[in-house]
């Protein structure tokens, strides 16, 4: 799975496959039209905001430490799931 971090404590998660999959090769892109100067902070920004979750043994998304942050997991303890 894909998890792009968003404002207010708020992740999308998106298939690895093909939606997920696509946003990495549009950001790929982006990154290498930018001059040299820029690239490495492009490329941070994206590490911040763009995440893979690799799913434990009953397909469920582990949350990276970064992500877990994001939302706030450490004092709220629970992630509420929305599916439209």
């Amino acid at each position: 799975m894909l998890a792009i971090s968003e404002p207010g404590r708020r992740a999308e998660l998106l298939r690895w496959n093909p939606p997920g999959k696509g946003v990495i090769e549009q950001l790929k892109v982006a990154i290498e039209k930018v001059g040299t100067s820029d690239r490495d902070n492009l490329t941070v920004a994206a590490m911040d905001r763009f995440s893979r979750l690799p799913v434990d043994a009953a397909g469920r998304p582990i949350l990276p430490a970064p992500l877990a942050s994001h939302l706030d997991t450490e004092t709220e303890q629970f992630v509420r799931v929305v599916v439209k």
